[in-house]
């Protein structure tokens, strides 16, 4: 098991189709994780080495794998193992918000999380970016529960809306959330990107 099956939780309402008697696993279409590519660009504000990484993760996970074997051992995959919707999906997230990865174009954080420790990362990831944002002077009484967290995310929604931005939460089906800031008018295309895999990015409105 790797390091983000850790963190897993199953979809509520939704089954597995039934496999049609003698049909192959095998036969089933590739999926197209072309989509990263952009999606990737949108929250990286074009960073070329994010679209060099991002296009391999894409179009050759396998080499992707070969590339950045320390890196995924360190997750637990062994050489060998395939890398799946879920793990390329995982793999996005950590790779851009700089998961012992050069980037750090948004925040990892837990789900109780301290205010101050959200807002230190996403404006850590807002000066690379170069926006003209800092969510620091967000201010929030703590009372040391989940509430804070949510509180904190609510607060920096509101922040990125009233200057033109989005907060866009890649969805990892974990107890962890993947925040990145975006312009507004790329949040809904983000949003449709994702969906055309199967994915989910969503706000904290």
């Amino acid at each position: 098991m790797g390091f983000f099956d850790l963190f897993k939780k199953q979809k509520p309402g939704i089954a597995q189709e039934p496999q049609a008697a003698g049909a192959s696993p095998s036969a089933a279409a590739p999926i197209d994780y072309s989509p990263l590519i952009e999606m990737a660009a949108i929250i990286s504000n074009g960073d070329a080495k994010v679209a060099t990484d991002i296009t391999l993760l894409a179009t050759d996970p396998a080499a992707f794998s070969a590339q950045h074997r320390e890196w995924l051992a360190d997750f637990g995959y062994e050489a060998d193992e395939e890398l799946g919707s879920e793990e390329i999906r995982d793999i996005f997230a950590y790779w851009l918000v700089g998961y012992e990865t050069p980037f750090e174009y948004g925040a990892y954080i837990d789900w109780k999380e301290a205010p101050e420790e959200i807002t230190a990362q996403l404006d850590a990831a807002l000066e690379k970016l170069g926006y003209p944002l800092t969510t620091a002077e967000i201010a929030i009484e703590e009372t040391g529960t989940a509430d804070d967290t949510m509180t904190a995310l609510s607060a920096i929604s509101n922040l990125c809306e009233m200057s033109g931005f989005a907060l866009a939460i890649l969805d990892t089906e974990s107890d962890s959330y993947h925040l990145f800031i975006v312009p507004a008018e790329s949040y809904d295309r983000l949003v449709a990107l994702a969906e055309s895999l199967d994915y989910r990015v969503y706000s904290a409105d």
